[in-house]
């Protein structure tokens, strides 16, 4: 058998110092042969338990996509707030309310003195969590109805304004009342939800600028059904006892403004009671959303009766009065009368 080698070496060779062999050609080539159909043995299997994965997570996709929509049925039992398991006994449609009393791991929390986003997906873990996933390692674990409930609430509220036929058109709009709505299932303390309601409050004027009339009482019924559903709790809020002294203070202030003087209490006494009522409700401040929508017509009122521009910035004063807001959202509240003030100028 012939062999390939190189017994001396040229220093003036270009190509270098080739290496020494002295296999046959016959068996290098089938080497190199073998190399090559191991390779592609191995590239087939590696496309075949890569194609046998993408089947068995498109199976556990519709298992879990199944599950979900057998919790959202209001017809159907659906799981326990852990997602273990589905109760034996059909229960209730649950109620339209989107927080849960009970702060179960896995569901709205009730309580807000925590600080804590509402929507919890159980991701704490503790001795007592081991020792259940030990147990229930094989069976795969499920949002609850609850977790899911929020998200639902929002996009019937999102679908019902996309079927009114003048915000149809207007997709920015509806994406902007959606997304303030969002915020406001997740707002804890009272100065989140009422910045909120401010934003709101800015977006109906627009909304007024396009719409019908029947067409806002529609827009206003679907608030109020999703605010009543949203704010059905408690605050962390200053204490009752403060309240009293600050709105007699308030009131105060606001009827010794000279437009106010001569408008007289009858005029003025109504407009007032749905401003403190806006401002401070010690215990219970969730107004619903027909109050807070009166609102914005009981500014335009006091506007009007206002001739003065230093009339309107002493009304702008009192709002100080309010300690409730923060600073930025005292600064939006102003933002909001000024722009009023400007309007009747």
């Amino acid at each position: 058998m012939e062999k390939t080698t190189i017994e001396h070496y040229n220093s003036q060779n270009k190509r270098g110092r080739r290496k020494l062999t002295t296999e046959p050609l016959s068996e290098r080539r089938a080497y190199m042969r073998e190399q090559q159909r191991t390779f592609r043995l191995r590239k087939q299997k590696y496309l075949e338990d890569l194609k046998q994965r993408c089947e068995n997570q498109d199976v556990e996709i519709k298992s879990l996509r199944a599950h979900l929509l057998r919790a959202l049925s209001p017809s159907v039992p659906y799981c326990h707030s852990t997602g273990s398991s589905l109760l034996s006994e059909p229960m209730p449609p649950p109620e339209t309310v989107l927080f849960d009393s009970s702060p179960e791991t896995g569901s709205f929390s009730g309580s807000y003195n925590d600080g804590q986003t509402n929507i919890d997906f159980g991701d704490e873990r503790n001795d007592s969590d081991d020792d259940e996933r030990t147990n229930i390692s094989e069976t795969p674990q499920y949002p609850s109805a609850e977790q899911i409930f929020g998200p639902v609430q929002v996009n019937f509220f999102y679908n019902g304004l996309k079927h009114i036929p003048s915000l149809r058109n207007n997709s920015e709009v509806v994406d902007r009342l959606k997304n303030i709505f969002i915020k406001l299932t997740r707002a804890t303390t009272t100065k989140s939800a009422r910045r909120l309601l401010l934003h709101l409050l800015r977006a109906h004027d627009g909304l007024l600028k396009f719409c019908t009339v029947v067409e806002c009482a529609q827009v206003i019924d679907l608030l109020a059904e999703f605010f009543s559903a949203t704010t059905d709790h408690d605050f962390d809020v200053i204490k009752e006892t403060e309240w009293p002294s600050r709105l007699r203070h308030y009131k105060a202030k606001l009827k010794a403004i000279p437009s106010l003087v001569e408008a007289g209490d009858a005029i003025v006494d109504p407009i007032i009671d749905t401003l403190c009522n806006f401002f401070a409700q010690p215990v219970q401040p969730s107004i619903t959303v027909e109050q807070f929508f009166q609102l914005n017509g009981k500014l335009h009122d006091l506007m009007t009766l206002m001739r003065c521009t230093d009339d309107r910035r002493k009304l702008i004063s009192t709002a100080e009065v309010v300690r409730q807001f923060s600073k930025k959202e005292l600064e939006d509240f102003l933002v909001k009368i000024e722009s009023l003030a400007t309007n009747h100028d």
